[in-house]
């Protein structure tokens, strides 16, 4: 079982790259997988990194999170929260990026190869990230818009749907998640636009009474 905390996970400033973005706007967690096959045991948030860095446009490491092999329960870091991702296109800006090494027979094949160490380190990741955002919305890249993949090969939905600690049944699709969210900030739009008017109606009844107290004096 993992026992990590969000305070356990090292930031590097190596990977510290990407335009800044406002946390509270985050809304949906994506989970990858390395395309690796499981012999290959030593992959990190430093391999990934390189990986990533050799492809025109990447400044960085594309995810936030690595969830090792080898029995390792605490993941790596890899871009600060604070910065947008480079891992699913057209859906960076308010997405966290968890990259799960492993997803791939030898041959490139996609392969649901995790470990059962992975997928508890998953699950409880995602679980902190909750308590500290929000209901984040839950999916894979293959479930994302404009995502043309098998990654990360397996379905994170159904995974999800099993595991008490973390189904939300209601927020697990990503349009629905986003719809709440947008009627969160509309109400909280009109809530603002409520305080505003009542303010001014104080200030002309106040300007009302002073022009009285004038004309009658």
């Amino acid at each position: 079982m993992a026992t990590f905390t969000l305070k356990d996970i090292i930031q590097s400033s190596a990977y510290d790259q990407g335009r800044l973005r406002d946390i509270r706007t985050l809304d949906t967690i994506v989970v990858h997988s390395s395309a690796t096959p499981a012999h290959m045991v030593d992959i990190g948030a430093a391999t990934l990194h390189k990986w990533h860095l050799q492809r025109a446009g990447f400044s960085a490491i594309g995810y936030h999170f690595v969830v090792q092999r080898g029995g390792l329960t605490t993941p790596q870091a890899g871009r600060p929260l604070t910065r947008v991702g480079a891992h699913t296109k057209g859906s960076n800006r308010r997405s966290i990026g968890i990259c799960m090494v492993g997803g791939t027979t030898p041959a490139g094949d996609p392969q649901d190869n995790f470990t059962q160490a992975q997928y508890d380190t998953l699950a409880h990741l995602i679980e902190l990230l909750r308590a500290e955002h929000g209901p984040l919305a839950l999916a894979g890249h293959r479930d994302m818009p404009k995502a043309a993949t098998s990654c990360p090969s397996f379905d994170v939905a159904l995974w999800a749907s099993s595991l008490v600690t973390i189904a939300e049944p209601e927020l697990s699709n990503v349009g629905t998640r986003n719809a709440l969210s947008r009627e969160r900030k509309t109400n909280g739009e009109l809530q603002n636009e409520i305080t505003r008017l009542n303010k001014c109606l104080d200030a002309v009844g106040l300007l009302i009474a002073r022009a009285g107290n004038i004309s009658t004096s």
